[in-house]
């Protein structure tokens, strides 16, 4: 076992081996950010299910949250304890950010929170906002149905789905909003920075890199 899981270390390692400067060169898109005087624009919620074409072929848009945890970065160091790992075990791209993360031993120096597996209404008091995602396990909340009344009831919290431990938010798109995004998808894998209470990155194949290539000492 100890062999097999050293080749998947050395595995992952060939794959993410980026160095900083190429994630520098190779970001596409990025969030525009706001004071707490401007006003936020209005944003509509979408999902993934929004990003299907008419042949029904997902066609999945670029991430939005493309920062870089670098030592050559003047916001975003390499700190141990500082970020936070928003993650769903039923997100593909999550999990094999959760991998990497065990993988290179990181548990002790970025924290996790996994998200309940069932999507919900996302502003559950406001009738008039139909967006449905990930949203936070409550140990104390009431068993709860499929928002399409098709499923369920199910529990509010599956073993390891703890509340938000930094915001207490509700949702991961309070999240989101916190960070005055202006794009609307609200997606995991996040990767959150505790000391500046903002969003990171939000693409898995980025955040796996700097996991692996960022946090060796």
């Amino acid at each position: 076992l100890r062999r097999r899981s050293h080749k998947m270390y050395n595995f992952f390692s060939r794959k993410c081996a980026f160095t900083t400067t190429t994630l520098f060169l190779h970001r596409t898109l990025a969030v525009s950010s706001f004071s707490n005087s401007e006003k936020m624009p209005a944003v509509t919620a979408r999902t993934a299910l929004d990003e299907m074409g008419q042949d029904g072929a997902f066609k999945r848009k670029e991430s939005v949250w493309r920062d870089v945890i670098s030592k050559e970065s003047s916001k975003f160091q390499p700190e141990s304890g500082r970020y936070h790992l928003v993650v769903a075990m039923a997100c593909p791209w999550a999990h094999r950010t959760l991998i990497t993360r065990a993988l290179k031993g990181l548990e002790d120096a970025i924290s996790v929170s996994i998200v309940h597996p069932v999507w919900r209404k996302t502003k559950p008091d406001d009738d008039e906002d139909k967006h449905c995602g990930w949203v936070f396990g409550d140990p104390d909340g009431q068993p709860f149905a499929n928002t399409k009344g098709l499923g369920g009831p199910f529990p509010p919290a599956y073993a390891g789905n703890e509340p938000d431990p930094i915001n207490n938010s509700f949702a991961v798109r309070d999240l989101y909003e916190l960070a005055k995004d202006t794009n609307g998808k609200y997606t995991v894998p996040i990767l959150w920075d505790k000391k500046l209470n903002t969003i990171v990155n939000n693409e898995s194949s980025e955040i796996i890199r700097m996991l692996s290539s960022e946090f060796n000492e």
